[in-house]
């Protein structure tokens, strides 16, 4: 979901090719996904799931964040704020 968002500030709906290729490199497989029928079928697994799950929707060969989605990404990275502050705290 974090590449869609991320991906959406150039084009929304984002293309399923942009995001295979966004992804690998985001999750550090770029190198184990060498091909792209391989970097396709790691993120096409990914995005299976979270469209199960309801945090995407896909419409033909472009990929969009649902409601529940983008609350999903904004409490991420909410959490990963308070994690940074609690961190810098402790020093």
């Amino acid at each position: 979901m974090e590449a869609v968002f991320i991906l959406s500030r150039n084009t929304y709906p984002v293309d399923i090719n942009d995001l295979v290729s966004y992804f690998a490199v985001m999750v550090g497989k770029k190198f184990e996904w060498a091909t792209p029928h391989s970097a396709f079928l790691g993120s096409n697994a990914f995005m299976n799931f979270a469209i199960e799950l309801g945090l995407l929707g896909k419409a033909g060969e472009k990929v969009m964040l649902t409601p529940a989605g983008f609350r999903f990404v904004l409490m991420l990275q909410l959490h990963k704020g308070i994690q940074m502050v609690d961190s810098l705290q402790g020093e």
